[in-house]
């Protein structure tokens, strides 16, 4: 009976996996069809990765990653081999 319970559980975990959607934010349940991933609301805000121009520098990431830099004070992002502002 226990292995079931932990069975059910796990499925219903992984379920939530299966979606190719998320938003947070407060109306979850509406999300444009081509989002992968919504962030909605009127009193918060989305806080990047921040790091110093040393310490991006020494990072090769994927293209297209986002950092906001502390040392110039502006956003960079990875173009697939070097950091653009």
């Amino acid at each position: 009976m226990l292995k079931k319970r932990y069975l059910l559980i796990a499925i219903l975990f992984g379920l939530q996996f299966i979606s190719a959607q998320v938003k947070i934010g407060s109306n979850p349940n509406t999300i444009d069809p081509s989002s992968i991933m919504e962030l909605e609301s009127n009193n918060k805000v989305l806080v990047i990765t921040r790091l110093t121009n040393s310490e991006m520098i020494s990072l090769t990431p994927l293209s297209g990653a986002i950092t906001y830099n502390i040392d110039t004070q502006c956003v960079h992002y990875f173009d697939g081999t070097q950091w653009e502002n």
